[in-house]
């Protein structure tokens, strides 16, 4: 009785600890989402600022920096439009609230980073920049997916929305959840 008690609290452990593994990446439902070129719209707004983890997970601004990093950074943008702003709230903002308070993370992909420096954009760029992105607005059950998969500053395209998007296609596939 004892050995089947243990090979029964063995099999529900290996099973929860199969699930709870394979609960990370990308699922089919966001790699149909991700994956469609629709559902990547042009916004325009102001860079407060670009930034990277380091491994000891701590923020730093590549805008500050003399040498850029080779990984993957993230865009914290504020929107002057409340339609913008409810896009990437996933709901209605605080009237009460200035839109600037509203600060939105989009995640660039190594490959992604790597173009935009190569094309001179943080050379042209600092906080309180306006520029226009492509980007999906997918909120998906408690997270957001705001991948940037096209960059232009002063009419000049930084980041090419076929190279960007493509670059995306591959990050999420390569990072694919086993469920």
């Amino acid at each position: 009785m004892k050995s089947a008690v243990r090979l029964l609290l063995a099999s529900c452990f290996a099973i929860s600890l199969f699930l709870l593994t394979s609960c990370s990446g990308y699922n089919d439902q966001m790699i149909k989402h991700l994956g469609n070129k629709n559902n990547y719209s042009s916004y325009s707004g102001e860079i407060c600022d670009v930034y990277y983890y380091d491994n000891s997970h701590n923020k730093n601004s590549v805008l500050s920096l003399d040498s850029l990093p080779d990984t993957e950074v993230i865009f914290e943008i504020t929107f002057d439009h409340p339609g913008i702003v409810q896009n990437f709230l996933g709901g209605t903002p605080n009237a009460d609230r200035p839109l600037d308070d509203y600060k939105f993370q989009f995640h660039v992909t190594k490959e992604n980073n790597r173009i935009l420096k190569e094309n001179g954009f943080y050379d042209v760029v600092t906080r309180n920049t306006k520029i226009e992105i492509l980007s999906s607005d997918f909120i998906y059950m408690d997270s957001d997916f705001f991948f940037v998969a096209g960059v232009t500053y002063n009419n000049d395209e930084y980041l090419p929305f076929e190279s960007g998007f493509s670059n995306i296609e591959k990050y999420i596939t390569q990072n694919k959840s086993l469920l």
